[in-house]
């Protein structure tokens, strides 16, 4: 009895060992997916700073190639060019010292006649000069200027022969525009930013190559 008993048992357990052999065959290995990390916070950041870099660089290759077209207007045609309406000059007599400097760039704002005022200092053509006086007197027909340097007064400039109204001045960009009327300085307008533009986008490609062969890893 207790001999049947072991044999039963045993063929039991290797029924049980055989199913449990059969269904682990049967069974499909499935691989492991392999999760896909989450875009680092800092790749978020380098994307945006980068974003950042490449549009103030943009600004400033716009920003310089339009004073260096300035400047040769203004080289061209005398001392006083025009852009987006406002006309753009430079200083280059001590006439009006210490309000006006020689080489400060000015910027004259058209305007009509009722809002020029006593103490307003204008532009206007006299003969083949421009010139940019203080007003000390307004008349029907225009106005009486002078020099805060001179001791007699302009004779009276026509409105018809006023350019405008000076809104700014400013003696860093008349330095500025002096070293961009150079030689050296008008190659250094063009090729230094072209220089930050390859520079940059040397960079972002580097940037994107190793981030790719990384993934690819």
């Amino acid at each position: 009895m207790d001999e049947q008993d072991n044999k039963t048992e045993l063929e039991q357990r290797l029924a049980e060992l055989t199913a449990k052999l059969e269904e682990a065959k049967g069974k499909k290995a499935v691989p492991e997916e392999k999760a896909l990390p989450p875009a680092p916070a800092r790749l978020l950041w380098k994307s945006i700073t980068g974003g950042i870099v490449w549009t103030v660089l943009c600004l400033l290759t716009a920003f310089v190639f339009i004073f260096a077209a300035v400047a040769a207007l203004a080289r061209a045609k005398g001392d006083r060019a025009e852009i987006l309406g406002f006309g753009i000059g430079v200083v280059v007599t001590g006439s009006m010292e210490p309000e006006l400097k020689v080489g400060d760039i000015i910027l004259i704002r058209r305007v009509p006649k009722n809002k020029i005022k006593v103490g307003d200092d204008i532009t206007f053509q006299s003969g083949d000069k421009a010139i940019t006086h203080r007003v000390i007197e307004v008349t029907e027909k225009g106005f009486i200027t002078q020099g805060l340097q001179n001791n007699v007064s302009d004779g009276e400039a026509l409105y018809a022969n006023v350019y405008g109204k000076v809104v700014f001045k400013s003696t860093f960009l008349g330095g500025a525009y002096a070293f961009v009327n150079t030689q050296y300085g008008f190659l250094f307008v063009i090729v230094v930013p072209l220089f930050l533009f390859v520079v940059y986008q040397g960079w972002a490609l580097t940037k994107k190559f190793k981030a790719l062969k990384k993934s690819e890893e």
